[in-house]
């Protein structure tokens, strides 16, 4: 965990490579969601400290800064053509899709649907 710039813009980073290991999809794809639920939260935060500061003083332009690097963030996040979270969660919902359709295929050859299974004759 830790910060990071990513497209000159500074993001909060937390590696979470091991996700792959997890057993179900859903799990998956609720830990890449949680970065765009934590983007859109600190946007939010942003906004609320930007418009109960005073205007023109340091923590107004602070929670505006937080506000606009957050939403920039979301946007670039967003972005299902770079290595981001939206493409990691297509990754995610297509990689099931593909086991799903083996897993179909592979009971039908069990079961009866015209595949030859080992050890009969």
């Amino acid at each position: 965990m830790g910060i990071t710039v990513r497209n000159y813009i500074p993001e909060l980073y937390c590696d979470v490579s091991c996700i792959w290991m997890f057993p179900r999809t859903l799990h998956r794809l609720i830990v890449v969601g949680i970065g765009v639920v934590f983007q859109v939260v600190a946007a939010s935060f942003g906004v609320i400290v930007w418009y109960l500061a005073t205007a023109h003083s340091m923590l107004s332009h602070t929670g505006l800064m937080l506000c606009a690097t957050s939403v920039a963030g979301l946007v670039l996040c967003l972005n299902p053509f770079m290595m981001t979270d939206a493409r990691y969660a297509v990754m995610v919902v297509r990689d099931h899709r593909k086991r799903m359709a083996f897993e179909r295929r592979r009971d039908s050859k069990v079961n009866g649907g015209g595949g030859h299974v080992a050890g009969t004759s």
